[in-house]
């Protein structure tokens, strides 16, 4: 199913599980008992000093509603095989412009577990500001502006061109203004948005 590198003592994340069990309102007792172990037993796995095993990273993940796979890296294992690269498609530079990349330029980086089918990167690219070199995960998801309203996104207007922008809505009907994220934030009005495509994370160089 995936490919478990070993460590010698699990560093896992007790406060993520605390947390997830505090959502979904289960207490360490209950979620023992679902596993078929004593509550103390399940006490020192949270403290990392008993090691998971995949049965009870499995039963532990239906409990959470988390894949198996995200369950044992909070437990401190280092799994391969379920790690999912997606394209550098382009890149923001001054003026929050967007400019795409040919294809087969792309470079492939890891994308965060629960990536959405069709994501893509974009790297802001200007030299000396603050946020050079993040990067920002995309949907592919290409949605009409009155669904994004209020969301940070990457946008298209009517002659093709790509920003990256809060979409809000316009001063006259039927369009919509931009507020272009950049080193110093600056308004685009009323603009006919052909589409808008959500930005899921974004990640500090």
């Amino acid at each position: 199913m995936f490919d478990m590198i070993p460590s010698q003592k699990p560093r896992i994340d007790k406060g993520w599980f605390q947390e997830k069990l505090a959502a979904k309102k289960l207490s360490q007792r209950k979620l023992a008992a679902n596993l078929g172990i004593d509550a103390s037993s399940l006490t020192l796995m949270l403290q990392g000093k008993r090691r998971m095993t995949n049965q009870e990273a499995t039963s532990i993940g239906k409990a959470l509603g988390y894949p198996v796979t995200e369950i044992l890296r909070r437990a401190g294992v280092d799994v391969r095989d379920d790690v999912k690269k997606i394209p550098v498609a382009g890149y923001s530079g001054q003026g929050s412009v967007v400019n795409m990349l040919p294809k087969g330029t792309h470079d492939m980086i890891v994308a965060p577990p629960d990536v959405p089918a069709g994501s893509y990167v974009l790297q802001n690219r200007v030299a000396g500001a603050p946020r050079d070199g993040w990067l920002m995960f995309v949907s592919g998801d290409q949605l009409q502006a009155d669904e994004v309203m209020g969301r940070f996104c990457l946008a298209t207007i009517a002659d093709g061109r790509m920003y990256i922008a809060v979409v809000q809505r316009g001063y006259k009907q039927g369009l919509h203004n931009l507020l272009l994220m950049g080193t110093v934030p600056e308004m685009m009005d009323n603009q006919t948005v052909g589409w808008a495509s959500p930005i899921l994370w974004i990640k500090p160089a």
